[in-house]
């Protein structure tokens, strides 16, 4: 299983304009789904 840096370090190698734009990125594992949640956000959206 990945820890919340490693999977976030890689997200940012794939997609580097994630917090050089503005995007603000939270990851966390839901239990209940038994997977990785990422949310993105810009602003309001």
């Amino acid at each position: 299983m990945h820890d919340k840096k490693e999977l976030c370090e890689k997200i940012i190698s794939m997609y580097p304009e994630i917090g050089v734009c503005g995007i603000d990125i939270d990851v966390y594992y839901d239990e209940i789904k038994k997977s990785w949640i990422v949310d993105l956000k810009k602003d309001e959206h």
